[in-house]
């Protein structure tokens, strides 16, 4: 019998079945499903290309954006569907061999190729933003990289993974150039990226600005520094005259001071302008609590509270209580040490109480929204092991309009866990999640044949007590700060396989509560916390090496 063979009319027939099952409009739901819908999409792609014969790159364009603008899903909380997007359009890139990432621009125009391939480089600029903001590192590297290869291919063969370090010859980038006017630093610009990536305008900068901060959240500093210096003669993907850019500034304070980089925060510093926006002003209140200046600190509050546009945030407040727990747990406490952990205490006192509070307008209804806001970080802090917790319990009151609870954000929260960990260990920082974070919803977009079924995904709903509510809605970098030092731990100690009833083999106390079989059971939980979030097993296996064999 012969072979059964389609034309490619009948499959342009078929997409074009496909993309109407999508809604169009806001009141209609889609007939299918997005994750079915673009896995058809994709084998009528191959089938196509199978038969030399291909739809338009416009046409696969108009596709995408009907799909993306169907409002079956939404691409902050689900880029991995943006992904998968991403494979029906084209990347063009000169002097590439054909392939499934990039096609070659061949003898096409460039302002031609730059408008055909618009639509799937915003998507990724888009893609990358979301991966960024859900903490979810590994997608993030994996899409910086893919728009650095059509932006500087040459800069993208040297980008670290995360456990490659940056090589020694790494050189840092001169100091920043008083360039004459903002035309010349286009131009110079315009000369360092190759002819044939021109085309691609440069990931913008509050992305780039966003990613570095993951960079330093996620403690992989060796690939922070691949973005800001050079190597090789090779020009750095954050140029040193945009350190004069206020949506770069408060990133860059962050990275210099979490790597004491004392001469990226001199070059940063130098490039501040009179009028600080706000975003600047707080980056430097947390560099002077981190860095122990609470005299420099103090000022910056008091500067925060008259200033009409800015107010105490939680993030302020966390920022003191990590300082203040890291201090404290010191061991061989110097006198300047011991000083500076007064200092912080007294500082956390000061705000709990108000003391930084804005004056309330008695022209306007009483505002309790800061009121509440302390009051729910006080409950937090007096949940936490050791001295905080003597700190924060006398502002704790449950009763009344303006002590009702509030959310916090997960920075802040993240902030103060990562404190407690570092101090008490994995299973205090578990402890603080199971009072406090809310339980992820499961991301439905993962496939499911790339699930492993050895470790279930987590179902525990817990219902808290009044007063305890759950208040924080926990990120990926939340998990990964409490897993880190039992992953730590496990890269240095050779595998001993998986305990039963062993012991504990550290006593209770600062050095935290752990031992093999504790561990395990925080590392079976945070592998289904993973799961939640939606990283697959592949993604799990970078945050937690050797869990899975």
């Amino acid at each position: 019998m012969a072979s059964r063979t389609a034309s490619s009319e009948v499959i342009e027939a078929v997409i074009d079945g496909l993309i109407n099952t999508t809604s169009n409009s806001v009141e209609a739901r889609a007939s299918v499903p997005v994750s079915v819908l673009l896995r058809s999409l994709n084998s009528c792609k191959k089938l196509l290309r199978r038969g030399s014969s291909d739809l338009e790159s416009t046409s696969w364009n108009s596709i995408m954006l009907r799909v993306v603008e169907s409002a079956d899903f939404n691409p902050d909380i689900t880029p991995r569907i943006l992904d998968t997007i991403l494979d029906l359009a084209p990347l063009y890139r000169k002097g590439s061999a054909s392939s499934d990432d990039f096609e070659d621009l061949g003898t096409a125009e460039p302002k031609a190729v730059m408008l055909e391939s618009a639509a799937s480089v915003g998507m990724l600029h888009q893609t990358l933003r979301a991966y960024i903001r859900l903490d979810n590192i590994n997608s993030a590297l994996r899409t910086f990289k893919k728009l650095q290869n059509l932006i500087n291919p040459v800069r993208a063969k040297t980008m670290p993974d995360r456990t490659q370090s940056v090589p020694e010859l790494t050189t840092k980038a001169p100091p920043p150039q008083d360039l004459q006017s903002d035309s010349m630093k286009l131009d110079k610009l315009d000369q360092q990226i190759d002819e044939a990536t021109r085309i691609y305008p440069p990931i913008p900068i509050p992305t780039l600005a966003e990613f570095l901060d993951l960079t330093r959240r996620t403690k992989l500093f060796h690939i922070g520094r691949w973005l800001l210096f050079a190597e090789e003669n090779i020009d750095p993907v954050i140029q040193p005259y945009l350190y004069a850019s206020s949506h770069l500034q408060p990133a860059l304070l962050r990275f210099a001071t979490a790597t004491a980089d004392s001469k990226l925060l001199y070059e940063v510093t130098k490039q501040l302008r009179t009028s600080l926006p706000k975003g600047t002003v707080r980056a430097l209140l947390h560099c002077q609590m981190v860095l122990g200046k609470w005299d420099a600190a103090e000022d910056l509050l008091e500067y925060i509270k008259t200033e009409r546009a800015m107010a105490l945030s939680a993030l302020d407040v966390m920022t003191v209580a990590q300082t203040f727990l890291r201090t404290e747990g010191s061991q061989g406490k110097s006198d300047s040490v011991e000083e500076s952990t007064i200092r912080a205490r007294n500082i956390l006192h000061n705000m709990l109480s108000g003391a930084y509070n804005k004056r309330p307008d008695p022209s306007r209804p009483p505002n309790y929204w800061q009121t509440r806001l302390l009051n729910q970080i006080s409950r937090i802090l007096a949940s936490a092991p050791g001295g905080i917790a003597t700190v924060g319990a006398p502002f704790v009151h449950p009763e009344g309009q303006a002590h009702a609870t509030t959310n916090i954000p997960v920075d802040a929260f993240n902030v103060f866990l990562e404190g407690v960990v570092d101090s008490y260990g994995a299973r205090a920082g578990k402890e603080l999640w199971d009072i406090w974070c809310q339980s992820p919803s499961p991301d439905l977009s993962v496939p499911q044949e790339e699930i492993s079924e050895d470790v279930p995904a987590s179902t525990e709903v817990q219902i808290a007590p009044i007063g305890q509510e759950k208040v924080v809605s926990p990120s990926l970098q939340t998990v990964r700060i409490i897993l880190e030092p039992i992953v730590s731990r496990r890269e240095k100690e050779p595998a001993k396989g998986r305990p039963e009833d062993e012991e504990p083999s550290v006593p209770e106390g600062r050095l935290g509560r752990y031992g093999p079989r504790a561990d395990y059971e925080t590392l079976d939980w945070g592998v289904g916390m993973y799961r939640r979030f939606g990283l697959t097993d592949r993604e799990i296996e970078r945050d937690v090496p050797g869990y899975f064999g």
